[in-house]
C-alpha cells in the first residue's frame, strides 16, 4: 500500500470510529510510516559502495601519536 494509500485509508477509519480512537489511528499512522522511512533509507544505504576496510579501524588515529606512554 503506498503512502498516500495508508494516509486515506487512516482519515477513512477515523470518520468511520470517531474521535475517540483518533489518537491510536495517528499512532499506528506514523508507525507504519516510520517503517517506510526506515526501509528507504536502509534500501539507499544498500546502494552506496562501502571502502573494503579502514585502516586502523574507524575514528582511530594514525601515526606515532596513536601509541600510549607506557608502550613506548
Amino acid at each position: 500500500m503506498s503512502t498516500g494509500d495508508e494516509l486515506r485509508a487512516a482519515v477513512a477509519a477515523r470518520r468511520d470510529l470517531g474521535p475517540d480512537f483518533e489518537d491510536a489511528l495517528i499512532e499506528s499512522f506514523l508507525d507504519k510510516m516510520g517503517q517506510e522511512v526506515d526501509r528507504r533509507v536502509d534500501e539507499r544505504l544498500a546502494a552506496v559502495p562501502r571502502p573494503r576496510s579502514w585502516p586502523n579501524g574507524p575514528g582511530r588515529p594514525t601515526g606515532s601519536g596513536s601509541r600510549s606512554r607506557s608502550s613506548r
